[in-house]
């Protein structure tokens, strides 16, 4: 009696599995196909193939289960909503700023929150640098904000458009393995003698001279 081989069957997307390169990134990435694949059914492989590119791998790879469980969620609550169609890699990346599924964990309502906040107290504080900012990045970010909404005079949705912009680069500055430079105070000014200065000095002996008809 001739022998069968028998292996388990394997869905298409099962079988395209294997050629996807092993590691943690490969992983992680092959774990969001499966999701993706319950939230959007066939139309995700429809559009982004049956298995992972290693573009996919390299974008998606650097981020946390937990940016990922974010971004998923916005995703099917997208669905819940009608919004049926699955993102493309440049729209899924899209939507680490969107869920602030990102080194910095802040979305561009955070930031918009962070640049009302620094506008309505700032008064308080001698320079933007002494702002108690949550994190470095959004001092730069707001202080980039507020630069260009007073050169062109920006409505609130064109500054909406550029903090997202903006948040986007320093995602992408920070995925290129770059530090965020720190908020750098002012060095406090060394106080002089409270004497009068050499300027002062000459002004009090004009006055003199003068007040003495001496000139």
């Amino acid at each position: 009696m001739q022998s069968k081989n028998t292996q388990p069957n394997r869905t298409p997307l099962e079988k395209s599995a294997q050629h996807v390169k092993p590691g943690k990134e490969s992983d992680r990435v092959w774990n969001l196909w499966e999701t993706m694949g319950e939230i959007y059914s066939n139309r995700w492989t429809a559009k982004n193939g049956l298995t992972p590119t290693n573009l996919w791998i390299a974008q998606v790879g650097a981020l946390s289960d937990q940016d990922l469980a974010r971004i998923c969620s916005l995703c099917a609550e997208r669905c819940s909503q009608g919004k049926i169609w699955p993102p493309d890699l440049g729209e899924f990346m899209a939507l680490t700023v969107e869920s602030g599924a990102n080194p910095f964990g802040v979305n561009v309502a955070d930031v918009l929150a962070e640049y009302k906040r620094w506008r309505n107290e700032s008064y308080r504080y001698s320079s933007s640098t002494e702002f108690p900012w949550r994190q470095p990045v959004l001092y730069h970010i707001c202080i980039e904000m507020r630069r260009a909404s007073v050169e062109k005079r920006m409505t609130a949705r064109e500054l909406e458009r550029l903090a997202e912009r903006l948040l986007t680069k320093w995602i992408k500055h920070a995925g290129n393995g770059l530090s965020v430079p720190p908020v750098r105070r002012q060095l406090t000014v060394s106080k002089h003698s409270s004497g009068p200065t050499p300027a002062q000095q000459m002004y009090q002996e004009y006055l003199r001279k003068k007040a003495s008809g001496l000139i």
